[in-house]
């Protein structure tokens, strides 16, 4: 079993940034993330706060850090979450 833990520094979506200077998340940076796919990864459910970074002035938030194992985890350890 693997699991995979990580701050990805950026976005995977816009959905996963929010704050008064957002800038646009690059297709470039979305496209980076295609090994999550690639390799029949899943993030584990999410408990608590949507976003992982907010700012010190508390207007801009991030959701930069993620937890991913593969399907056969989950089926392993069902109510294994990740909490923030």
């Amino acid at each position: 079993m693997v699991l995979f833990f990580g701050d990805l520094n950026v976005v995977r979506s816009v959905n996963e940034r929010k704050g008064a200077r957002e800038r646009g998340t690059q297709s470039s940076e979305i496209r980076g993330f295609s090994f999550i796919e690639r390799n029949f990864l899943v993030e584990l459910p999410i408990v608590g706060n949507k976003y992982t970074l907010y700012k010190s002035n508390g207007l801009a938030k991030s959701r930069l850090n993620i937890v991913l194992v593969y399907e056969e985890w989950l089926q392993k350890w069902p109510m294994c979450k990740q909490y923030v």
